[in-house]
């Protein structure tokens, strides 16, 4: 045995180890030192590749290992067609598996290897015909799954269960722990921003006209789709395309006049139809620069839109930030905390999702969104939060001539109309609450030493009292553009939610979060005044009898408990105004 022998026998025999140990990345590592197309050194690698779930690679060497055999008689490859077959079945291409079982067959009929093989193959035929039946889309996701598999999808302990053709979620098939690879989508198989700017009508997004578009990356991304809709067979996104949802009517874009009537008084009804106003400016727009573009029927510009707003993904690729779709990895479902983490990462050239939280075999393996209020979830993603700690409220502040001081505040901020738009979230000590609040006190503030003060914090027991009637103003404004309370629609949710149509459902989820948020300020509006409209004397014993005596429960202390039971709701902002409401 020569040297060069000795080297590959040593470094495989240390491999061995490592695979015995379970340790393949390191059995990988030490292979790569060995370049040589050698049968050991590949049939190994592709029996390590096959255990780290990296069935493709696996599969690559398995036929190297075969072409080898090809001009080598010697070698006795029924191993390695056997492994070829289990690559295939994991790859769901069954007729692929059989073909190579029929050349074991031919290497050895009296193999018991072989039976087994083709037990695995029949059961896997039989649960194919189980959940074809159960689910239309069954056959697409086989057909999804081994194309992508052959572009180098990697999975790991995790696998695509179906309640629904168009309710799927990602099942953990082992259990998870952190820092476990899950999933792993090579740059090739995704859909980038930069991929979609070299396509056919890629070309024709020149800044000029991404300026004018109000959606430009949205725009790009579903255009490169249409393209490749178009290709038919041979675009590699085939079976992605086939296994999207078929309807898109849970996207508030789609929504009937049913839906639309739902949702009447709503804030979230003006963010519909601005989108869909929107997206049919671009729709128009593309069709007069694209020359062709027109035979893109608009709906299915709407859907694709939909895919892209509800599925893309914001990732760094070598440096530079781009917008992809990830097929596979796009369908994990919302909930937080977040049990996955993703990024692109530019040493395996793939976009990866990995675990940040032990999930257990047989649980939903979720991804996190981010913190949205619910009008950005059923806008884009076609779901809703019940309860949603993040709702917001959008209210513009402006400042007009009716306000103290008008001109002398506008000079000094810059002697142009102002207007300020701001959100209002359940959450006093919250940094938008407190920009809110010091933003209306000096609209309100009727002095003229409002440049040397300090808005952030009550000034004045009367300013105070300015801001919560203007505010309970507001707050009845947009309360009575609903055609039913609060109190209303809680009754109804409570009484109907589980036989609610899911549309009907989310838009109630919208209704109560955006008058939970409006009745919270009128209710705070009315405690406070209510507080600040006391004698002096009144508001000390309110704040300075906090605990009634036994036997003095008479109705004025009774009143008085019943607020302060009230005002503890807003303790942090108590905190700054009692100092000026105790003030001897």
């Amino acid at each position: 045995m020569n040297s060069n022998e000795n080297f590959i026998s040593s470094l495989l025999s240390e491999a061995q180890i490592k695979f015995q140990q379970k340790k393949f990345k390191e059995a990988l590592d030490l292979l790569s030192l060995l370049l040589t197309k050698n049968y050991k050194i590949l049939s190994f690698r592709a029996k390590i590749y096959y255990y780290q779930s990296e069935y493709y690679k696996s599969l690559n060497d398995c036929q190297e290992c075969i072409n080898l055999t090809l001009t080598d008689n010697n070698i006795n490859n029924i191993e390695i067609y056997q492994l070829a077959v289990l690559n295939h079945i994991k790859m769901y291409d069954l007729e692929s598996a059989k073909e190579k079982l029929k050349q074991c067959e031919k290497i050895d009929k009296n193999n018991h290897r072989n039976s087994e093989l083709l037990s695995l193959i029949k059961e896997e035929e039989k649960k194919n015909e189980e959940n074809s039946r159960k689910n239309n889309q069954y056959p697409i996701y086989l057909k999804f799954m081994n194309s992508f598999f052959r572009l180098g999808l990697f999975i790991n302990k995790v696998e695509i269960s179906f309640n629904s053709d168009c309710d799927r979620y990602c099942r953990a098939t082992e259990d998870i722990h952190d820092k476990d690879v899950l999933i792993r989508v090579p740059l090739e198989a995704l859909m980038t921003l930069d991929g979609a700017r070299k396509s056919k009508y890629g070309v024709y997004f020149t800044p000029q006209l991404e300026k004018k578009l109000n959606s430009p990356h949205h725009s790009l991304l579903s255009t490169f789709m249409l393209t490749e809709i178009d290709k038919g067979e041979k675009s590699k996104w085939k079976y992605y395309f086939d296994f999207l949802p078929a309807s898109y009517s849970n996207f508030p874009i789609f929504y009937g006049e049913k839906e639309f009537s739902y949702l009447k008084g709503t804030q979230f009804l003006e963010l519909v139809q601005k989108k869909m106003k929107e997206m049919k400016e671009d729709y128009d727009l593309l069709t007069n620069v694209i020359p062709g573009y027109s035979k893109y029927d608009y709906d299915l510009f709407r859907k694709m839109r939909e895919v892209i707003s509800s599925r893309v993904f914001g990732v760094t690729i070598k440096g530079k930030k781009n917008d992809i779709i990830a097929p596979y990895a796009d369908m994990l479902n919302h909930k937080r905390p977040r049990q996955t983490h993703w990024n692109y990462d530019d040493t395996c050239n793939a976009f990866v999702i990995k675990g940040v939280s032990n999930v257990k075999k047989g649980d939903e393996v979720f991804d996190s969104y981010g913190i949205k209020c619910n009008s950005r979830f059923l806008l884009n993603y076609g779901f809703t939060v019940e309860n949603n700690e993040d709702n917001e409220f959008k209210i513009i502040l402006i400042l007009n001539e009716s306000s103290p001081y008008f001109k002398e505040k506008m000079e000094y901020l810059g002697g142009k109309n102002y207007a300020k738009k701001f959100s209002l979230v359940l959450n006093l000590s919250d940094s938008k609450i407190i920009q809110f609040f010091s933003f209306l006190r000096f609209i309100l503030y009727n002095k003229p030493n409002f440049k040397d003060i300090d808005t952030t914090r009550p000034t004045s027991v009367q300013n105070e009292i300015c801001l919560f009637t203007k505010l309970k103003e507001i707050m009845n404004k947009y309360l009575s553009k609903y055609p039913t309370t609060l109190d209303n629609d809680i009754e109804y949710f409570k009484i109907n939610r589980h036989n609610m149509e899911f549309n009907e459902y989310n838009c109630y989820v919208i209704r109560i979060g955006e008058k939970k948020i409006l009745n919270y300020y009128l209710n705070m509006s009315n405690d406070i005044l209510q507080l600040l409209n006391k004698d002096k004397d009144d508001i000390k014993k309110l704040f300075h009898n906090i605990i009634i005596p036994k036997g003095n429960e008479n109705k004025d202390a009774n009143e008085s408990h019943n607020l302060l039971n009230k005002l503890l709701k807003y303790k942090s902002y108590l905190s700054y105004v009692l100092p000026l409401l105790t003030i001897n």
